[in-house]
């Protein structure tokens, strides 16, 4: 285990107030709605090899971290960052814990889609308290606007690619701003990370899903909660598997579920490692127990 803290690493307080406001359980059901329409194109070449510290997007490899001096940058103060989380920018949360498990690891968490006057502390609370438990470091980016795009009220929500089009129109983009990230998180803490993963929910799960299966960032884990794919060009999978956590809940949409069974029938195909747990009694939501099932599906 590493010993780091952030206060001590920052010469400054990491955190301030902006008022307050309203949180959002951050999917709801039209987040279960998965636009995969228009034509087939093909994915983004991972970068980096997992095996050996996570690469970058479109083939921006090598990992963060080289224990260079810190780069010219204070945390920024945001209200998109919950207690005890750290503006990287005014749109990307970070959190570490006391005690860093070894290999050093970070997790991306993706929300669902969001309205723009809400803010994602729920979700942020459990994920600190999952990177405390586990010991990884946890980021937590916001999506953008216009990506939910199947319905005139949801266009200005924050989402994440989930059809094709989206995808194929700006994954590229917002992983280079992942990996840069990334980097500098790397600089700033004077770490390297070996490893690295993706647990998103709902339109976030929809686009860890395509992140995994066709390797448009190089990654040690997948997890895809309260989402699944309908449809997979299995011809875009990379040579090299990666473990996929996947999880439903039992009172979902059908649609949902039946999304998440076929992403595992496509899978188990390939004999990529996965598991799939339905949450009895569950709807819509992602809780503390699918940090604890993605760890362990991730073998991490």
């Amino acid at each position: 285990m590493l010993s780091l803290s952030i206060a001590s690493v920052l010469a400054q307080g990491c955190q301030g107030e902006l008022g307050e406001p309203p949180d959002v359980d951050v999917g709801g059901p039209a987040a279960q709605l998965e636009e995969e329409t228009g034509p087939i194109g093909g994915g983004g070449a991972a970068g980096g090899s997992p095996s050996n510290g996570a690469g970058g997007a479109g083939g921006a490899g090598g990992s963060a971290g080289s224990g260079s001096a810190a780069p010219d940058w204070e945390p920024v103060v945001t209200d998109w960052c919950a207690e005890g989380f750290t503006g990287l920018d005014d749109h990307t949360c970070f959190f570490v814990p006391d005690a860093v498990a070894t290999p050093a690891s970070i997790v991306f968490f993706l929300h669902g889609m969001m309205p723009p006057d809400t803010t994602a502390k729920a979700a942020q609370k459990m994920a600190r308290e999952a990177a405390e438990e586990h010991g990884f470091i946890v980021v937590f980016p916001r999506g953008r606007q216009g990506l939910c795009a199947w319905a005139d009220e949801v266009l200005e929500y924050w989402c994440w690619p989930s059809s094709r089009a989206a995808v194929d129109a700006s994954a590229a983009e917002i992983l280079n701003e992942w990996t840069a990230a990334e980097a500098l998180l790397g600089d700033v803490l004077k770490i390297a990370f070996d490893r690295r993963y993706v647990l998103g929910f709902s339109n976030g799960g929809y686009f860890a899903s395509y992140i995994g299966l066709e390797g448009l960032l190089a990654t040690n884990g997948i997890g895809v909660v309260g989402a699944g794919r309908a449809s997979i060009d299995e011809s875009l999978m990379p040579a090299e598997a990666v473990p996929f956590y996947i999880a439903v809940g039992e009172l979902e949409l059908q649609s949902t579920q039946s999304g998440a069974q076929n992403l595992k029938y496509v899978l188990d195909k390939h004999g990529w490692p996965n598991d799939l747990v339905i949450h009895p009694g569950q709807g819509h939501s992602v809780s503390p127990s699918d940090f604890d099932g993605a760890c362990a599906a991730w073998e991490f």
